[in-house]
């Protein structure tokens, strides 16, 4: 009897010190919510970076600068009102509307200039269906821009500009042969050169104006270093 009394009273004593020891223990807290990470838009930067691509801030400087306060004013690239970038944006995309028609001109002269030389060389008169097919890209460069489809015009552009240089280094090409011709010297003299020529014409008409342009370049060099030792 007296083990059994014994026994309880240490039995409450354990439930009485686990009591205490839960009450008294340090209630953990919860870690506080991480901070969301900032939501930024890009409606601006897009539109800035629409309007660099075509030269903004080399045709209209000053209104390019008051753009720019304004989009540094609020954030860059790390805008997060809406309201702000979307107003930045349509600045940005107005200023583009007034630039495009300059690009467009300033690229149609570049067209225009080169195009005038093939026509001169007459090598426009040799291969026709060369300048011809150049036009036809240069127009429909032109009927994109007057569309507002800006990206596809300048991308179209780029490639009839790219079309007429490769067919003025040509012109080149058939020009300092012509000289050497005209100076006496018989086709089998420079048919090693030709050789380069022809392949460069190949190339042109395959559609690999990279390959056509090198091919060219060369055989314009040989034929001038052929025409420097007759000229002594």
């Amino acid at each position: 009897m007296k083990n059994q009394i014994f026994f309880a009273a240490v039995f409450a004593l354990f439930i009485l010190a686990a009591s205490v020891s839960c009450k008294s223990a340090p209630r953990e807290t919860p870690p506080p919510p991480a901070p969301s990470a900032p939501v930024f838009d890009s409606r601006a930067g897009e539109a800035r970076k629409r309007a660099m691509d075509f030269d903004c801030h080399v045709y209209f400087p000053s209104d390019w600068e008051k753009i720019e306060e304004r989009y540094i004013a609020a954030g860059g690239s790390q805008i997060t009102d809406r309201t702000q970038s979307a107003g930045i944006a349509a600045e940005y995309d107005e200023l583009l509307k007034k630039t495009a028609p300059l690009y467009a001109q300033a690229r149609e002269d570049e067209i225009m200039f080169i195009r005038n030389e093939l026509i001169n060389s007459g090598f426009a008169r040799v291969f026709p269906e060369y300048i011809k097919n150049a036009d036809t890209i240069a127009l429909t460069a032109r009927d994109q821009y007057e569309a507002g489809n800006f990206y596809e015009a300048k991308n179209t552009a780029a490639k009839a500009l790219s079309e007429y240089q490769a067919q003025l280094t040509g012109a080149r090409v058939m020009i300092a042969r012509q000289e050497l011709i005209d100076r006496g010297l018989e086709q089998d003299e420079i048919s090693k050169i030709d050789v380069i020529a022809m392949k460069a014409m190949k190339e042109y008409e395959a559609g690999n104006i990279n390959e056509a342009v090198a091919s060219a370049e060369e055989a314009l060099f040989r034929y001038a270093s052929f025409l420097l030792v007759v000229n002594r």
